[in-house]
């Protein structure tokens, strides 16, 4: 291939387009940045801000508060160019505006490879007084893309949102389906619950709920392991591998591969518990359920909430099956398979891949590890406890529903007892 210039030669370069474009004194929007992000580039804060307004108010919407003031706005470049490979650059892809505004396209690049998730959209604005940025706003590519499960979730929360803010105004609405959304205490409560759920253990910067990074801030190594154990979902292709037909995927710590398949299976086995709830009727819980496998409480908790919002609404509605499922072998299947899977995961977590995960008191001593340090370990710890509460709260709907208790053991034991439930209860 084409041979590389060195960092350091990168990084020279980068510094003589920074002093050309001060000397060449830019005189629209688009040379303005261009000469903002050769500075930041050649790592010369100094020079970037020299096209900095003193009023400048920087919103990244990685963070939670813009940067206010010329001051503010250093202290966002210091800090975006401190401790970072000295060839890690920001290449524009293109730029386009007037005299005063531009809109740039633009990814990062480590030693000329495009970096993971690094593309984003910028928007600036200089001041007429000045010919300073002013005005500036970031957005940048969100390394977990939920997909069609974003439409799923504004789905759900639009109607709340839109009659929440209704009553605000002191009106009401004209739309059917968010007038027939009822305000129960119970839906609120499980909609601030999935709300705080997803900020605190998924968004949060660094241990103010949670250790470890937050998604935005992910690292390749953390988007790698999640990626090889999302293929090695459930043990299949690490077997398949083994006879020379799997996919391509490394292998990590049994530690983290055992607690990834063991909510994985958690989460499998609240699908017939669901179906079979007569406040379920009415909703899509196979695709609500399809997506909880991948997010987990995030997606448990958002279905539970509209299931309580519009628990009347479903029920009023013809077309409504009048009566939930049985689902009787689909339970049996679920148990036994959750139940099966589960043993199998704390055998691979204290005995599997010797190699890499040792005698059992290292194996101990990384999950501590992990739990005190890895934002996707601390976020699988916590959902295990809180599927825990789902399991003795709907295991008691289902025996309200059915007018009979299951012996205390399946209610109340975390994981085993539900699978022992599925396979041993009938509706």
């Amino acid at each position: 291939g084409a041979a590389r210039s060195p960092p350091g030669a990168v990084r020279e370069c980068a510094a003589r387009c920074a002093k050309a474009a001060v000397s060449a004194a830019p005189t629209d929007a688009a040379s303005t940045l261009t000469a903002i992000y050769d500075a930041i580039n050649a790592r010369d804060v100094d020079t970037a801000m020299r096209y900095v307004d003193d009023d400048c108010l920087y919103e990244d919407l990685n963070f939670p508060e813009p940067w206010r003031g010329a001051d503010a706005v250093r202290e966002l470049f210091d800090e975006s160019v401190k401790g970072i490979p000295e060839d890690l650059l920001f290449v524009v892809d293109d730029i386009t505006g007037d005299d005063l505004s531009c809109g740039v396209l633009w990814h990062v690049e480590l030693a000329g490879v495009p970096f993971p998730n690094g593309r984003g959209a910028s928007f600036y604005r200089l001041s007429p007084e000045s010919r300073k940025l002013v005005y500036a706003r970031d957005v940048v590519e969100p390394p977990f893309k939920p997909g069609a499960a974003a439409f799923v979730i504004i789905r759900a929360v639009a109607p709340l949102v839109a009659r929440t803010l209704k009553k605000a105004e002191g009106g009401t609405s004209d739309q059917p389906d968010v007038a027939a959304a009822s305000l129960s205490p119970v839906g609120l409560a499980l909609g601030a619950a999935a709300a705080f759920y997803t900020f605190a253990l998924i968004l949060s910067p660094p241990d103010m709920y949670a250790p470890g990074e937050p998604i935005w801030m992910i690292t390749p190594e953390t988007v790698k392991e999640v990626t090889d154990e999302s293929i090695n979902f459930f043990f299949v292709n690490i077997f398949l591998q083994d006879l020379g037909i799997g996919l391509q995927a490394d292998a990590h710590h049994p530690v983290s591969e055992g607690l990834f398949n063991l909510v994985n299976a958690y989460s499998f086995m609240f699908l017939p518990v669901l179906l079979r709830s007569e406040r379920s009727r009415g909703m899509n819980t196979y695709a609500w359920w399809s997506v909880q496998m991948f997010l987990t409480n995030a997606v448990m908790m958002s279905y539970l909430c509209k299931r309580e919002l519009t628990l009347e609404d479903r029920r009023a509605d013809p077309e409504t099956p009048k009566e939930a499922g049985r689902h009787a072998l689909l339970s049996k299947a679920f148990g036994a398979t959750g139940g099966a899977m589960g043993a199998f995961c704390l055998w691979w977590t204290l005995a599997a891949r010797p190699e890499l995960g040792g005698d059992i008191q290292a194996r101990v001593e990384h999950l501590q590890y992990l739990l005190g340090n890895d934002r996707v370990a601390f976020a699988f710890a916590a959902d295990m406890v809180i599927y825990s509460a789902w399991q003795v709260i709907l295991i008691g709907e289902l025996d309200k529903q059915r007018g009979r208790a299951a012996p205390a053991w399946m209610r109340y034991t975390p994981f085993f007892g539900l699978a022992g439930y599925l396979i041993a209860e009938e509706p």
